[in-house]
């Protein structure tokens, strides 16, 4: 996810595209929050039930669908706002 604005200096540059979240684990700089989990898990073990876990892949799946609700609400908000402001400017 881009946001957040501007990141600092030391954060790009281990993460160039300043991307969040991200860990470095064992050298490598994991950006997609599911890569993390896993590689988490894989490294450290899971902490309960495992991201393949039965009980929680639907949990997974709703996360995903309002992850990506909250998205397009965010971008439609964003849309709205900029249009508001050429609007006032008269642009």
């Amino acid at each position: 996810m881009f946001c957040y604005g501007e990141k600092e200096k030391w954060y790009k540059k281990i993460v160039p595209s300043g991307m969040l979240p991200a860990v470095q684990l064992d050298g490598k700089v994991i950006t997609e929050s599911d890569d993390i989990l896993a590689a988490l898990e894989s490294s450290f073990g899971p902490l309960h039930k495992g991201m393949g876990h039965r009980d929680v892949l639907p949990l997974r799946k709703l996360e995903r669908l309002l992850f990506r609700a909250w998205c397009v609400r965010a971008d439609v908000l964003c849309a709205v706002r900029v249009g508001a402001v050429l609007c006032a400017l008269r642009v």
